[in-house]
């Protein structure tokens, strides 16, 4: 049977869907319908052969692969996939951690995973908005277990902000990576991924309420009742009215939270340099000028 020849492992809200929907453009890259199968983390007890089975119609000779941000912060994802795909190509895209945090809470605000009475400031003080929101965005921690685990080697470190600006370099590298040929893949257009919020406040309200009673029944439920259940909620979701224009994070407040990861990011730039990443510019806010003295 077929296992992934690679693995997109994170993050979460940092550009993942753009990339794992570019690399299935390639003639000779597999990647199965389905997005974040998770099985390293929250799947891993449904079997080998559950997992193989999203494989089973890939090409002779192609790259096959699949994409998984939570893999990246998921403490045993890496010795699972050490274990069961040792050879297996790991990309990790990364994004502005301030920025990607804050995206991360309007995405569950969104999907009715986030009290909306509780700003993204009140939630990100609390034990729970830290570990959702904050903690995933300490990149150096999660890549240096992985290179520790499964090898520096068969690791490639990409950027939103670069693949935003400049797709065709970008996708390049990860081709490369893959060991398919990136002069084969032709040049595409990929739709928005902004988050959508309901613009009503009552609507955010009853869409968390919904979801928290959701959460509770899930164990109860058998699985095709929960999948119809989802089903409803995306067609709900899709007919209330939307806005992807969202409060922009207070200055006060990113300022706080470049502090924060100049710190807990601390020697991530030399990290990347010191691999093939180090070929390539690395983005701004990897290293803010207003933090480089402290470093």
């Amino acid at each position: 049977m077929t296992l992934p020849s690679f693995l997109i492992c994170g993050i979460q809200k940092g550009g993942t869907t753009a990339l794992h929907a570019y690399l299935a453009t390639h003639p000779d890259v597999f990647v199965p319908e389905r997005k974040e199968l998770n099985y390293f983390d929250q799947n891993w007890e449904r079997g080998r052969a559950w997992y193989e089975d999203f494989f089973r119609d890939a090409p002779l000779g192609v790259a096959v692969g699949e994409a998984s941000p939570h893999y990246q912060r998921f403490e045993d994802a890496a010795f699972r996939i050490e274990s069961t795909i040792p050879t297996a190509r790991l990309i990790f895209i990364l994004r502005d951690p301030v920025a990607r945090a804050f995206s991360n809470y309007n995405y569950n605000l969104g999907r009715g995973q986030q009290d909306p009475d509780q700003t993204f400031e009140q939630s990100i003080a609390t034990a729970d908005g830290h570990a959702r929101y904050l903690d995933k965005g300490c990149y150096l921690r999660d890549l240096r277990r992985y290179a520790e685990i499964c090898g520096r080697e068969r690791m490639l470190v990409l950027f939103a902000e670069d693949l935003r600006a400049d797709p065709t370099a970008v996708l390049a590298r990860a081709f490369e990576h893959i060991n398919v040929d990136p002069a084969r893949w032709r040049p595409t257009t990929l739709e928005s991924n902004t988050t959508a919020v309901p613009s009503s406040p009552a609507a955010q309200r009853a869409l968390y309420a919904w979801g928290r009673v959701r959460r509770r029944l899930q164990p109860l439920v058998p699985a095709p009742l929960a999948r119809a259940t989802r089903d409803l909620r995306t067609s709900a979701l899709a007919a209330l009215p939307s806005s992807r224009q969202r409060q922009p994070l207070a200055d006060e407040t990113r300022t706080a939270l470049m502090g924060f990861y100049a710190e807990a990011n601390r020697g991530f730039a030399d990290w990347l340099r010191s691999g093939r990443e180090g070929r390539h510019a690395l983005p701004d806010w990897l290293e803010p000028k207003r933090f480089r003295a402290a470093s």
